[in-house]
């Protein structure tokens, strides 16, 4: 007796964790089969996912692995502080989770809660884990018990809430907070979730490779909100019926985080389970395997009950409760259905057969006719329906996409009529067709792309992408290496969230040598001050530290490891993520923050997430203008932030960079980093422009002594992107238009002028476009645009460039000179 007691005063002296002197038990601590430790200074693995930290909380059990985050000095630590942040089987590699929290809301508006403790209770048959959190008013004290128990796969989690007052609190909901981005949420009913929309549910799920997760809520049906940002899910909050908690009184609210190894369906089994409700089962082998497959149960509503994925030997397995259902299978060839009656505690075989599909192959060549990496978007004309080809991470087949290495694609397709186009970049024609595809038919297509725009001296780049190490891509290395080099990209940095990654291997693996160079990179992505890259940083050194540092911390720290490295500013105005928005820049180019430091190099001024928002690029635009006329020289980047296949196009925008040497097989990280560093690029969309001050170009510092300069502006794209027009800026003022010239092939915009100038100044050129890429870049709604760098103008001949706030001087255009701008704005 006298023992148990001793534990539960060490228990409350741990009840503010590191906020008491108490000593702590000696840990690791076991019983019942379950062991309570501390993550040790080494972590718990290397995976995409793991958020652990040393001295967060582990507990396990034989079934189930999870991490707790623990109190920490820092901002960012706090943000985790009591979260379930990792959750595995066994391997923390296979760890799918971002977090888990539990949530309260006064009348649907969320009620902020301060997390006081995360203490170990040690008194029971087995230690489990105590989270303590008050409301910020003080009114409400929510206390959530986490267990694990062998032979489960089975995470409890219960939460009390207490009004400590003597008032009332009308319209309380408890639930809880959960992520694991990456891929869609699944819902019974609902099917996977695509879009932000609530529903009421009585589990969730998440599919992963190796882990899958059920979060049941025990038979309950809750009101569970779906969120989104540009990227893709971020989570999904599951509240129970709101209602009145009188004082002093408790409220109490169960549900169960279900860990388990494979797919889907083991998850959706362990949540009926949990539920109580009898389980049968249905599967088979389709014959022959399909290239992908997908079978759906519906219930006698057309709801979807659950759905999976089959195995690439055709397997599949569904988990339902005893019922009817109508199994939709989805192929290659089209569809199939079953009608099937499930028997609790059984096993049923499906007798569907995929339907045979039609052969396409698709071969694209260069006008030498060799092949050219290449991507095959497929639409069908109505009535058909778009092609499906699998997932939208796999470059094989995403949707109706193929990204085919050398321009060879064999696809199965239902039959139907069709609108096939190739593409390799902006810098190529397009090819397209229509094409009427009967049953089982065996058809082929030759497609011819032709290089149209000259970039030479300049290597297309995309410094902004992600694959399988971000918490919110499943994009394997291969399929992002591929999908870029389709796009026309030829020089690429891999930045995936906290994680160093080099795509040289992939590259190698898939045979891309001399098409695409890379080098490794990483974003460094903060909970509070906004997302930076960093590259070339080598592999193998520990991520940049994103939590408890400062800006001013962090980019010194790149500096040590890397010291040649491009610190980036990623989105510096999205919401949620704007570093901009963090340090409250101001019009003047000022920011007062504590901890912010303007020690970067390069700006994400158009980002792939913003192609559709054209009044967020002009503001952005603008922005960087402000930046530049207060004396500040960061170089302005576009960049796709691409974390799929399909509607996040790889290369758009992309960042044109001079080079000495414009050859894959030749160029260098430093070499891209320095005329980064210069300013020597150009951001595109489409069109590729090139810009002449006297003899000076982007990044260049000009001397003009008798304060008079001629400009050159040519733009270039193939027929599929509109060019209208190009606008020249002086110092952030529009000073001369110059419109297209028609019947000139490539060339859209040849202009030639001259400037004058009272003082120093910047020179830069934007083109524009009117129609939209939705052709080539389905759904972004992207106009084409393209601007360079500033030219540095040294008017008063003192060989240095001095910012100024002062307006241009008149620009003026000689009559000679064949440009087409009518007339020039009177400064």
């Amino acid at each position: 007796m006298l023992g148990g007691v001793a534990v539960a005063v060490t228990g409350l002296l741990l009840l503010f964790g590191s906020r008491l002197t108490a000593a702590p038990p000696k840990l690791p601590v076991s019983a019942g089969g379950v062991t309570l430790s501390q993550v040790p200074r080494g972590g718990v693995g290397q995976g995409a996912m793991i958020e652990a930290r040393e001295g967060d909380w582990l507990l396990e059990s034989d079934r189930v692995r999870i991490v707790v985050g623990a109190d920490a000095p820092g901002a960012e630590r706090q943000v985790r502080f009591g979260a379930i942040l990792d959750a595995t089987a066994r391997d923390f590699a296979h760890d799918n989770l971002t977090d888990l929290r539990p949530r309260l809301e006064i009348a649907g508006a969320e009620v902020a809660l301060r997390t006081q403790s995360v203490r170990p209770v040690l008194d029971g048959e087995r230690p489990y884990l105590r989270l303590v959190q008050t409301s910020r008013d003080g009114r409400l004290t929510a206390t959530t018990d986490i267990t694990v128990h062998p032979g489960e796969p089975r995470v409890g989690l219960i939460t009390r809430v207490v009004n400590a007052t003597n008032a009332t609190v009308t319209a309380l909901s408890v639930g809880d907070r959960s992520r694991w981005p990456g891929a869609a949420t699944f819902a019974p009913r609902v099917g996977y979730v695509k879009y932000a929309s609530r529903a009421k549910t009585t589990w969730l799920g998440r599919e992963g490779r190796d882990v899958s997760y059920a979060l049941s809520f025990l038979g309950e049906s809750l009101d569970t909100a779906f969120r989104f940002d540009r990227v893709g899910s971020t989570g999904q909050t599951s509240m129970r019926r709101a209602r009145d908690l009188p004082p002093n009184e408790e409220r109490e609210h169960r549900r169960a985080l279900l860990v388990t190894p494979g797919g889907l369906h083991q998850a959706a089994a362990a949540a009926w389970h949990s539920m109580g409700v009898p389980v049968g089962g249905v599967g088979g082998v389709l014959r022959p395997p399909p290239a992908w497959a997908s079978v759906e149960a519906l219930d006698a509503s057309q709801r979807v009950i659950l759905t999976v994925n089959a195995a690439l030997d055709g397997r599949f397995d569904l988990a339902l409760p005893a019922g009817d259902y109508r199994l939709l299978l989805r192929s290659p060839g089209g569809e199939q259905t079953e009608n099937v009656h499930i028997v609790s505690n059984a096993q049923l075989e499906s007798a569907l057969l995929p339907p045979e599909p039609a052969r396409l192959t698709l071969e694209a060549t260069d006008e030498w006719l060799n092949p050219l990496p290449t991507r095959w978007v497929i639409r069908g004309l109505a009535p058909t329906k778009d092609p499906d080809f699998g997932a939208l991470e796999r470059a094989d087949g995403a949707k109706n996409i193929v990204y085919a290495r050398e321009g060879r694609a064999v696809v199965g397709i239902p039959a139907g009529r069709y609108r096939i186009l190739a593409t390799h970049g902006p810098e190529y024609t397009i090819y397209t067709t229509e094409l009427k595809i009967t049953p089982g038919a065996r058809m082929s297509l030759q497609g011819q792309l032709v290089r149209v725009v000259d970039t030479t001296g300049y290597i297309a780049c995309d410094f902004h992408l992600h694959a399988e190490p971000s918490h919110d891509s499943s994009v394997t290395l291969d399929d992002r290496v591929l999908s870029l080099v389709a796009e026309g990209v030829e020089f690429a940095v891999a930045t995936d969230h906290n994680h160093v990654t080099d795509y040289g291997p992939a590259i190698e693996r898939e045979g891309l040598t001399g098409r695409l160079a890379a080098t490794s990179g990483v974003e460094i992505t903060t909970k509070t001050w906004g997302h930076f890259n960093a590259f070339p940083y080598p592999v193998g050194a520990p991520p940049p530290v994103a939590e408890a540092a400062d800006p001013d911390e962090i980019f010194p720290a790149v500096r040590r490891v890397s010291p040649g490295a491009i610190i980036q500013v990623n989105h510096p105005r999205m919401r949620g993520v704007g570093y901009f928005n963090r340090i409250e820049l101001d019009e003047d180019g000022a920011a007062a923050t504590e901890g912010f430091s303007f020690e970067f190099d390069t700006i994400e001024v158009v980002n792939g997430f913003e192609l559709a928002e054209p009044k967020t690029i002009e503001a952005n635009i603008r922005e960087w203008f402000s930046l530049l006329s207060s004396g500040r020289r960061h170089t302005a980047v576009g960049n796709s932030d691409s974390h799929r296949l399909v509607y996040q196009w790889p290369g758009y925008p992309r960042t044109y960079v001079k080079v000495d040497e414009d050859d894959p097989k030749r160029i260098t990280a430093a070499q891209v980093a320095r005329a980064l560093r210069e300013g020597r690029a150009l951001v595109s969309t489409g069109p590729f422009v090139r810009v002449l001050v006297n003899d000076a170009e982007p990044g260049d510092l000009l001397t003009v002594p008798k304060r008079r300069a001629k400009v050159s502006v040519v733009a270039s794209a193939p027929d599929w992107i509109d060019v209208r027009r190009a606008e020249i800026y002086v110092n952030g003022v529009r000073a001369a238009t110059a419109a297209a010239t028609p019947g000139k092939g490539a060339t859209r915009i040849d202009w030639q002028g001259e400037l004058a100038f009272k003082q120093d100044a910047w020179v830069v050129v934007i083109v524009r476009g009117e129609k939209l890429l939705d052709a080539v870049l389905t759904g972004t709604r992207a106009a084409p645009l393209a601007f360079t760098n500033p030219i540095f103008v040294d008017a008063d001949g003192d060989g240095k460039f001095r910012a100024t706030e002062a307006r241009p001087a008149r620009a003026s255009t000689p009559a000679a000179s064949g440009a087409v701008h009518p007339g020039l704005p009177t400064q």
